[in-house]
């Protein structure tokens, strides 16, 4: 009998560098603010920032929710304030979209469609959909493609 051994599969840069911890990744969202082509986000970076964004503003919400009936004032702040935060995460998130979407090999033109979101029922479909695909794509391993050189 033939007996095979298996090459072990080379890691990419991205994969063999440093492991990406949930407050890296979310102060690599904030600092990659404007950052859309020359450099990469991994799957976790995606994720941890999500979650993290998340995090923020559920409870927020819930307090809010909670306080309306009792005081009123507070309940409104509340809900100006999440509405601060979800546009102050507006632009890192998109650049994060882009990065990403680009990572899996698709062009960073495919951000229209995350933008066609906020079309209520469409958008409904579409934030799944989109945030599906862009949480199980492929593309941790960083490879060449044609809109990485």
């Amino acid at each position: 009998m033939k007996r095979t051994t298996k090459k072990p599969v080379a890691k990419s840069k991205a994969a063999s560098s440093k492991k990406i911890t949930p407050l890296g990744a979310y102060k690599d969202y904030w600092i990659k603010y404007f950052v859309y082509k020359s450099d990469t986000s991994t799957r976790a970076e995606m994720l941890w920032a999500w979650g993290i964004n998340q995090l923020i503003m559920i409870p927020i919400l819930i307090a809010a929710l909670g306080l309306d009936k009792q005081f009123k004032h507070i309940s409104i702040a509340l809900i100006i304030l999440i509405y601060a935060f979800a546009l102050a995460t507006l632009m890192p998130s998109i650049s994060l979209y882009c990065r990403r979407l680009r990572d899996i090999g698709l062009s960073q033109d495919w951000i229209w469609l995350i933008l066609v979101m906020f079309i209520p029922v469409v958008g409904l479909i579409m934030i799944v959909c989109g945030w599906l695909f862009l949480a199980i794509a492929p593309g941790d391993m960083i490879k060449p493609n044609k809109y990485r050189k």
